[in-house]
């Protein structure tokens, strides 16, 4: 019975633990657009500055972004060989 009840407790703390890594993750999801047609940008390049995490748009435009340990210095790039490249904090592209 004892045994039961230490693996039920780490099983506990493990869940404790994983919930808080995730609570930190920031999910950013959009739709990339063209600033004055509205038309939706396929392909566009989206990803953290001076880290290994990204994703692109896919053909109607929408993107999903998962941001480990965000902060709001964290700073998003938005890249497109056609366009601009776009360069935002955290915090501008939530308000955005």
């Amino acid at each position: 019975m004892k045994l039961q009840q230490i693996v039920y407790q780490i099983i506990l703390l493990l869940f404790i633990f994983i919930s808080t890594i995730c609570a930190k993750e920031t999910i950013i999801e959009g739709t990339i657009r063209h600033a004055n047609t509205y038309q939706e940008i396929p392909y566009v390049n989206i990803f953290i500055k001076n880290q290994p995490i990204g994703t692109s748009s896919e053909l109607d435009g929408s993107f999903k972004l998962n941001v480990p340990e965000s902060n709001d210095d964290t700073i998003i790039v938005f890249e497109h060989i056609s366009y601009d490249t776009l360069q935002l904090t955290l915090e501008q592209a939530v308000e955005k």
